[in-house]
C-alpha cells in the first residue's frame, strides 16, 4: 500500500496586505457612489418673475441632458437685488431619481465677453446639496452661458456644465 505523501506548508506573502483589525470599518461596509458627473446642455427657457417681500426672484426653466442624471428639468434661480453670501443664484438640476443643487458664487466669474448681440459668461459652480440618488453628492465645475439676441426679442440661451471634480 503506497503512503500518501506529506504536505508542504506554503508561506503567503504579507507583503501589501492590510490587517483586518488596522482598518476602519467603512473601507469594507460602505458603498461607494459613482462620481457624480455634470457634464451637459441645457435649452429653452421660459422665465418668470417671482416678487417676495420687496426681493425679486427671477426662475429661468431649461430642459436638455448631462452625464451621471440623463435627460434632466433645471431651473436658473437669481436673486434681485444680490446680497452676497446669502443670496447666490442657483441651479438646481432634477429627473425621476432626485435632484441637484449648484450655487454659482458671482465673485468667481472666470470670464464675460459682450458682442453686442452674443453674451458668454463663464462662472465656476460648487455642488451645494442632492436629494434622493444624489444625496451626498459633491464637486465643482464650470458654468456657461451663452445669449444670443437683437434686443427686441427675448434671447435664446444655452447653458452648459462641466465638471472639474466630483464624489
Amino acid at each position: 500500500m503506497a503512503r500518501p505523501r506529506a504536505r508542504m506548508f506554503q508561506v503567503e506573502s504579507l507583503e501589501g496586505k492590510r490587517l483586518l483589525s488596522a482598518m476602519h470599518v467603512t473601507h469594507h461596509t460602505a458603498a461607494h457612489s459613482p462620481a457624480l458627473v455634470l457634464d451637459g446642455d441645457l435649452k429653452d427657457p421660459s422665465g418668470n418673475i417671482v416678487y417676495n417681500s420687496d426681493m425679486s426672484q427671477s426662475t429661468e426653466n431649461f430642459s436638455g441632458s448631462v452625464k451621471s442624471m440623463g435627460t434632466v428639468t433645471g431651473a436658473v434661480l437669481n436673486f434681485d437685488p444680490y446680497t452676497t453670501p446669502l443670496n447666490n443664484p442657483q441651479i438646481v438640476l432634477t429627473n425621476p431619481q432626485g435632484s441637484v443643487t449648484l450655487s454659482i458664487d458671482q465673485n468667481h466669474m472666470i470670464s464675460q465677453k459682450d458682442a453686442g448681440t452674443k453674451t458668454v459668461t463663464r462662472m465656476h459652480y460648487t455642488v451645494e446639496s442632492g436629494t434622493g440618488a444624489y444625496a451626498g453628492a459633491a464637486g465643482t465645475g464650470v458654468f456657461t452661458e451663452t445669449q444670443v439676441g437683437d434686443g427686441w426679442n427675448p434671447p435664446s440661451v444655452d447653458l452648459k456644465l462641466h465638471t472639474t471634480s466630483s464624489r
